[in-house]
């Protein structure tokens, strides 16, 4: 089980327990009080207002929870995904038409923005020009942090920002951890959902794919579409990863 994950399930179980404890005292107190023992008024509500808040506290907490695991994806249902990516990846060469990224044309360099999260918005439009995207998000690990943020979104509306990821958690920490590409193509509707930080809709297709420098992945595009994004993802990778990162370095 991941870090992060474990780390918010054993956050959950404390806050369970203290629930039920409160639950418990408050209980007693409302039997004690209603046969007319000795129970001060003070005390009663303080027990109750203590009740409340960490009922309320203990809600959000599981919302913000189950939100979190439906956007990154738990460890089964990444395997079940990488199979269907695996039984689809023999038919995308001959069914699936192969794009031809004109490189002269992409944007990799933008003179005027100021800010990380600017330039990861204007690369993701320029790649959207390209491979018509419908959702993306760019993420990127700065030196000092072992998380993956995201830092630029592309046609992404949804109240709960994109969340946050490590190497190994979810199909982005993969591609993280292992520098290859993973490309889903075909997916059921609602399937997006589950497996992706993408949010609401349903695209058919989704790629993830690492941005390298030094070995190490600095950055990964998780971008959806409802069209085939079959390209040579090696070139693409070899081609921009440098260039990105000598644009972003001073942010890092």
């Amino acid at each position: 089980m991941h870090s992060t994950k474990l780390h918010m399930k054993l956050k959950n179980y404390l806050i369970g327990i203290i629930f039920l404890s409160n639950g418990l005292l408050f209980t007693f107190l409302l039997v004690a009080y209603f046969q007319n023992e000795k129970v001060s008024s003070y005390t009663f509500l303080l027990f109750f207002i203590s009740f409340i808040s960490f009922l309320s506290y203990f809600l959000i907490f599981r919302n913000r929870s189950k939100s979190s695991d439906s956007i990154n994806s738990t460890e089964k249902v990444d395997s079940s995904v990488l199979e269907k990516k695996d039984t689809n990846s023999e038919k995308t060469d001959t069914q699936e038409p192969v794009i031809q990224i004109d490189y002269s044309t992409l944007k990799i360099s933008f003179p005027n923005e100021k800010a990380l999260k600017v330039y990861c918005n204007n690369l993701l439009i320029s790649v959207s020009e390209q491979l018509e995207l419908a959702k993306g998000i760019m993420y990127v690990r700065k030196k000092d942090s072992l998380k993956f943020l995201a830092e630029g979104t592309y046609a992404f509306y949804s109240l709960e920002p994109p969340v946050p990821f490590e190497e190994n958690d979810g199909l982005n920490g993969q591609v993280a951890r292992d520098k290859e590409v993973i490309y889903i193509n075909k997916i059921p509707d609602k399937y997006l959902e589950v497996v992706s930080g993408l949010g609401n809709g349903s695209p058919k297709y989704l790629l993830i794919l690492p941005l390298i420098h030094d070995n190490q992945c600095f950055a990964v595009l998780e971008l959806a579409s409802f069209k085939s994004m079959n390209f040579d993802f090696n070139l693409f990778i070899n081609t921009i990863s440098e260039k990105v990162y000598s644009q972003i370095e001073k942010y890092l």
